[in-house]
């Protein structure tokens, strides 16, 4: 509620000061803030994401020190990727994909290809190579719960590859360059996929192969 109440302020302080605008003046200014609302919403969580403590990879203890912090940011970005609208807004227009990784740390942010209702869960952990594709509601998870336990690890997707539509990835998996992979595939976490690999669709992969 505190980052939509900052992001809509600027409308809020238009009808505030409205006896003190032209009409003209007026209707310029609520309109850009109104415009401008989803803009200053994801950069203000894309901020407050990147100002709160790292997370180390690895496995941590539920209620812990790490897991509230990681459980934190995540619930934040949870408001961009659960959003059809804030998430496309992201990933479609390149000016706000480019302002909301890079403050984030998220490198080929104009290099690679994103459909619609892509979500990249944990972005800090998720390194996409350039001229890469990643199909319609595709998700890349940097995290897993497994054993009563969060684990967390990066994903390295490689140069030049193409992931289908609505394939999952989980947390550790590593391609190489010039992989082909097919819509409903599944890849488990700390998987290891070669160079020039070609995975048919709704193929599952499992764990650590």
């Amino acid at each position: 509620p505190i980052i939509f109440v900052i992001a809509f302020s600027p409308f809020i302080l238009s009808i505030v000061f409205q006896k003190k605008l032209s009409n003209l003046l007026f209707f310029i200014c609520t309109s850009l803030s109104l415009l401008l609302f989803p803009v200053l919403t994801v950069l203000l969580i894309a901020l407050i994401f990147k100002l709160l403590p790292n997370v180390p990879n690895g496995k941590h203890n539920f209620f812990t020190k790490h897991y509230y912090i990681w459980l934190f940011k995540d619930l934040i970005h949870e408001t961009v990727v659960t959003s059809s609208f804030l998430n496309n807004l992201v990933i479609r227009i390149k000016p706000i994909r480019y302002l909301f990784y890079s403050i984030i740390g998220m490198p080929n942010k104009n290099l690679i290809i994103l459909a619609n209702d892509v979500r990249i869960l944990d972005p800090d952990r998720v390194h996409i190579g350039k001229f890469t594709f990643i199909g319609i509601n595709t998700i890349l998870s940097g995290h897993i719960i497994r054993s009563g336990r969060l684990v967390l690890e990066k994903i390295h997707i490689g140069n030049s590859n193409i992931l289908g539509a609505f394939c999952s990835v989980a947390c550790g998996v590593k391609t190489g360059n010039d992989c082909k992979i097919d819509s409903f595939v599944t890849i488990n976490n700390n998987v290891t996929i070669g160079n020039n690999s070609v995975i048919l669709g709704k193929t599952f992969i499992d764990s650590y192969v």
